[in-house]
């Protein structure tokens, strides 16, 4: 099972620094990205790839290139928008289509200009970058080894007495945990008596919480 987190924000054209999607990204997330919008530089009009309309003929004019080294990332598109997970390598944006994050950390956005002449601060307009991110979410079954009825679980907390438990009050039998993921199930509806931390896959539960879950914490971790 998977849950998605839709985030939109927008790239100023005059930022020379990273702009934050707020979006921590776990190695394996599947994520994808659209983007409106256009952005000025040196008086030609950019889109978000860095191709360029001079405006001189009823058709226009389109230019795209790789960025040499007078700019701030060599090697990818020049004048386009850029992103990069955490700390990481820099990548052209693929508009669309779906992709994995190979490593962990936040995404962001910059547009990749030149070193020289008047750099950012010449520029003007924006991009408007809306991000879907649908990664695997904890899921808890009422029968062994994941079979029966089941209800999926993001971040927050679960309990029978506010009738958030669909898939019944002492009824979980096991629970698939991905990874970043820490599951607590709980006795009793306040979150009291025994308990059990998942990280990871369980086919069985221990026989203290075995059909005895009233509770449920769900964290994301790592």
């Amino acid at each position: 099972m998977s849950n998605t987190n839709n985030v939109t924000l927008t790239v100023d054209a005059k930022s020379s620094d990273w702009t934050s999607s707020g979006i921590s990204l776990k190695q394996g997330d599947s994520f994808s990205i659209e983007v409106q919008g256009s952005i000025i530089i040196s008086g030609r009009t950019h889109d978000q790839t860095g191709r360029n309309y001079d405006g001189s003929s009823v058709n226009g004019s389109f230019n795209k290139k790789v960025a040499d080294n007078s700019f701030k990332y060599p090697g990818l598109l020049a004048y386009g928008l850029i992103a990069k997970i955490g700390d990481n390598q820099p990548f052209d944006v693929q508009i669309g289509s779906e992709q994995l994050a190979d490593q962990a950390g936040i995404l962001g956005f910059l547009i990749n200009e030149s070193k020289g002449g008047g750099g950012y601060a010449d520029n003007s307009g924006k991009f408007t970058v809306s991000v879907s991110v649908a990664f695997p979410v904890p899921v808890v079954y009422d029968g062994q080894n994941y079979t029966g009825n089941r209800q999926s679980l993001a971040v927050g907390t679960y309990n029978d007495r506010q009738h958030q438990l669909s898939i019944g009050n002492d009824k979980i039998r096991s629970i698939k945990v991905p990874q970043g993921w820490k599951v607590t199930l709980y006795e009793h509806w306040d979150f009291k008596g025994n308990t059990n931390e998942f990280t990871a896959d369980a086919a069985t539960l221990p026989e203290i919480i075995d059909q005895k879950t009233s509770g449920i914490k769900v964290e994301r971790v790592g």
